[in-house]
């Protein structure tokens, strides 16, 4: 007998799901009926991002004649597949729902984009996209959905990261280099000129530590490590755009990576990398579709609207060639404005 427990080990809800060699067989009945648990619902729609999180179905069988204690084994790959298609099924058709509270929470996103000096620009994925693909499951891999709303979404701190990785490949971007030179003489007079100064040396690097954050002369005093000060721009992360078109509505897909040298892999200081290791499928979850409307924001007041202006034309150049998340070197994670 296997039950259904959160990932901390906690008992949620005990179904029975036969044996471990039937867990693919019954993965559908038994994430039908937890999705469709009062304690899972949220406006009456089923929030996927807890089941992947908290209430996936493990193998975890009783130890002792009390069943007091629980002995967990890994799911096989044949039977990983059947639940992540199940989780693909339910969760495409609640996001296509008209009243799905996403929709809402993108709305109101959009005046965060418009209002005051915050710029905003939509992009759609040219394939498919994949954040989180490393988060601790017990399917192995993982995938970060909104923690409110269990849809996909690209993380503020993905895409503040991502924009300052273009901007340390300056050197390779010509055109980069320009338009942040000509931006210094702009901020250097909207700042004071003592402040402007203890941002860095060169224009360049004053633009970056304003724009991401930099360290400080202060010292923290609960850790008497060197002081962080705030960047003046707020990456607040993209959203799905709503839309009554089926095809501008993220949708989860089971895609799938072979591993060729599984021994290697585990163990690379006394096995090579040989062609006669028996590939294992890893199959995982990836998003696919979609518009998502991405916004930053000044920080404060006094911040000029071209510093913000310039981190998003520089996110959207990062979106489109460098690509964010995992699996880029495959063709994941790249977006076009649209």
């Amino acid at each position: 007998m296997s039950a259904f427990v959160p990932i901390n080990g906690q008992t949620a809800e005990q179904l029975e799901v036969g044996q471990p060699t039937n867990a693919g067989r019954k993965a559908h009945e038994v994430l039908k009926r937890l999705v469709g648990s009062p304690a899972l619902q949220g406006e009456s729609r089923p929030h996927i991002g807890l089941v992947v999180d908290r209430y996936l179905p493990i193998n975890a069988d009783p130890v002792g004649r009390a069943g007091g204690a629980w002995q967990v084994s890994a799911y096989k790959s044949e039977d990983k597949a059947p639940i992540l298609r199940s989780l693909v099924e339910c969760a495409n058709r609640s996001w296509e729902r008209n009243d799905a509270p996403w929709r809402r929470w993108g709305r109101n996103f959009e005046q965060l984009a418009t209002e005051g000096n915050g710029v905003g620009f939509t992009v759609k994925p040219s394939w498919r996209w994949i954040i989180g693909l490393g988060n601790q499951t017990v399917l192995e891999t993982g995938i970060t959905l909104h923690h409110t709303y269990g849809v996909p979404y690209l993380p503020g701190s993905a895409l503040k990261g991502l924009t300052q990785a273009l901007v340390e490949r300056e050197e390779e971007l010509p055109e980069l280099a320009r338009r942040i030179d000509e931006l210094g003489d702009t901020l250097k007079n909207a700042y004071p000129e003592e402040h402007w100064r203890s941002m860095g040396n060169t224009p360049r690097e004053r633009i970056v530590n304003l724009m991401f954050g930099h360290k400080t002369e202060a010292r923290d005093q609960s850790t008497n490590e060197t002081a962080q000060a705030a960047g003046e721009v707020v990456f607040l992360g993209g959203v799905p755009v709503e839309s009554r078109d089926r095809k501008d509505v993220p949708r989860l897909v089971v895609d799938v990576m072979t591993p060729h040298f599984i021994n290697y892999y585990r163990d690379p200081d006394h096995a090579a990398p040989l062609e006669c290791d028996n590939p294992i499928p890893v199959p995982f979850l990836a998003v696919a579709g979609g518009r998502y409307r991405v916004a930053l924001r000044p920080r404060r007041g006094r911040t000029p609207r071209d510093l913000v202006q310039l981190a998003a034309d520089l996110c959207k150049d990062a979106l489109d060639n460098l690509g964010v998340g995992g699996k880029t070197a495959k063709g994941y994670g790249y977006f076009l404005e649209r």
